[in-house]
């Protein structure tokens, strides 16, 4: 056997270059898979952080709109205490100048 590999020495270096070319290629393949797990992580990461944005920014704009419902009511429920009793505003109870008639 040792005779094989001395007597044909262009055998061994081709099997030695097919070696060394398919571990190279292995070598890329991982490094090339570790690159894209890298990356795919990195975009998750990147993907979640934006989706905790959205979310603050959702729950930002639903404080702002609970607050400004709160203040328009306030400010309808001072209206209505501004008026008095529902009179209208005019100290007429609400209805028409005495004798004059709607409409005719």
């Amino acid at each position: 056997m040792r005779r094989l590999w001395r007597g044909d020495r262009r055998h061994g270096a081709a099997v030695f270059g097919l070696l060394a070319l398919a571990a190279g290629l292995a070598g890329c393949g991982v490094s090339e898979t570790a690159g894209s797990a890298a990356t795919a992580a990195a975009l998750k990461a990147r993907e979640v952080q934006q989706a905790a944005d959205a979310q603050e920014r959702v729950r930002q704009s639903l404080a702002d709109a609970e607050r400004q419902a709160k203040e328009r009511l306030d400010s309808a429920e001072a209206a209505a205490n501004d008026t008095g009793s529902g009179t209208g505003g005019a100290g007429d109870g609400g209805q028409s100048p005495a004798g004059a008639e709607v409409g005719r």
